[in-house]
């Protein structure tokens, strides 16, 4: 993207600073497992050796399975359709090839993936099953500014009916909106944007049982790594303000790309910025968590690259054109 090592290698440093220092790695969940997803499907994206054929097929069965294991992966397919539809010119051959070849993909990685769950030992029963509705509701609530809460959870596991929990959701919705009003949902808004985007652990020991039973260890590496990780250890602190300050900045180079010109917007440009407008719509809509945001990291550290390239390109440009003009004034 940026056509520079010293970019690319600073990339990598952010990478290590804020996930590979990151302790939801080793959780085996959703979360860390499906980090190689958005940022995968990227590459194969903008690969510029890569048959367009080759690309669907890729793409359809990696996005098949990073949506079964972390649905907001679909972002990374639906920004890159809408990206391709809206900016290239559809020829009829190609796109027909390529709608085939999606089929023929699709079809046997669905297969697939219910064969795998039939054999996992259970039956699900799907008329327990919480639908998009019951998230919505939970991200509309005031309690926690749009975060988990327990009693919308519980009010949606007393119905036991599925068409009856989705109308009991939807009239839930409704009043939360009205009651809200205008001023109300944007105040709401931001107060999730806030839970979702100021934290750089990422909801680290904020959920779960991670420190149920510490297993004994007197070693020195279980002791500096308890000290760093574990809430109450000494250096805790220390490893919050690394990531917190990495992520800040992240956020905050990403804001380099409104300076991109119109030459640069490439599809590669659009798609990586579509991504990321469809991660904050999918926080802003549904139950708020930074956690969540965290399989989009390695995206974000692109477009930070990105756009920490063009800041630096932009001062350069007005720090010469300031030299320029001081050595005019003084001839």
């Amino acid at each position: 993207m940026t056509k520079s090592e010293k970019y690319a290698f600073f990339s990598y440093w952010l990478y290590l600073l804020i996930l590979w220092i990151s302790p939801w790695v080793v959780i085996p969940y959703s979360d860390s497992m499906g980090l190689i997803f958005p940022i995968l499907m990227y590459y194969i994206y903008t690969h510029p050796k890569m048959h367009y054929i080759l690309k669907s097929v890729l793409l359809s069965a990696i996005g098949i399975i990073g949506y079964s294991v972390k649905p907001q992966i679909a972002i990374m397919i639906i920004a890159i359709i809408m990206v391709s539809l809206l900016t290239q010119k559809i020829e009829m051959k190609p796109l027909i090839a390529t709608i085939i070849a999606i089929f023929v993909v699709s079809f046997p990685m669905f297969f697939a993936i219910n064969r795998i769950n039939s054999t996992a030992g259970f039956d699900l029963d799907y008329e327990w099953e919480m639908t998009y509705h019951h998230f919505i509701k939970m991200g509309l609530n005031s309690e926690t500014d749009g975060g988990y809460l327990a009693n919308d959870v519980g009010s949606s596991i007393l119905i036991e009916n599925k068409e009856e929990r989705i109308i009991y959701n939807k009239q839930i919705i409704a009043q939360r909106i009205k009651d809200y009003g205008v001023t109300g949902l944007i105040n709401h808004q931001a107060k999730k944007t806030l839970n979702n985007y100021n934290d750089g652990t990422f909801g680290w020991g904020l959920e779960g049982s991670f420190f149920e039973k510490i297993f004994p260890n007197d070693s020195y590496v279980a002791k500096i790594t308890r000290s760093f990780y574990y809430s109450s250890g000494k250096l805790h602190l220390i490893f919050q303000g690394i990531v917190q300050s990495i992520w800040l900045s992240i956020l905050f180079l990403v804001l380099g790309n409104v300076l991109i010109g119109r030459e640069k917007m490439t599809r590669e440009f659009l798609v990586l910025m579509t991504s990321l407008i469809g991660i904050f719509l999918f926080e802003s809509i549904f139950e708020s968590r930074s956690r969540y945001l965290y399989t989009f990291v390695p995206i974000y550290i692109v477009a930070t690259t990105v756009g920490f390239q063009q800041m630096t390109q932009n001062f350069k440009k007005r720090a010469l054109k300031l030299k320029t003009g001081v050595k005019n004034e003084q001839k």
